[in-house]
């Protein structure tokens, strides 16, 4: 199970985020309680993204991310997307942003959608 929660709260951005390794098809993960990943990466101080799902379609949009000329909300936006789109679904995406207001952007079963309240995004695999 995976679990991210952003909420946005006097401001500012909140993210919160287990880090268990779930994945059921890696025998080490299934008992060992501290086996852990940042589920929750942050590329600069204005844009951070995180993953629920696929651990290995996850890895591929970090390097992806890091790929991109520019990093601006739009251009993670997309790419994020078409992951989500490619992975058949199977790995969600959180975004959060201070633009001029602070923003989260859900990416979910082939669709972005914005909010400046809240969003959480989950897996449950096995």
């Amino acid at each position: 199970m995976t679990l991210v929660i952003g909420k946005i709260v006097q401001g500012s951005l909140r993210i919160d985020s287990d880090s268990k390794i779930t994945d059921p098809n890696i025998p080490s993960n299934r008992k060992n309680i501290f086996s852990g990943l940042l589920k929750t990466i942050i590329l600069h101080p204005r844009l951070c993204f995180s993953y629920a799902g696929g651990v290995d379609t996850a890895q591929e949009a970090i390097e992806q991310v890091y790929k991109l000329e520019e990093l601006t909300i739009e251009k993670v936006k997309k790419l994020l997307h078409e992951i989500n789109k490619s992975s058949n679904y199977e790995t969600d995406f959180l975004i959060g942003a201070l633009e001029n207001q602070p923003l989260l952007y859900k990416i979910s079963n082939g669709e972005i959608v914005p909010s400046n309240q809240n969003h959480w995004i989950g897996m449950f695999l096995g």
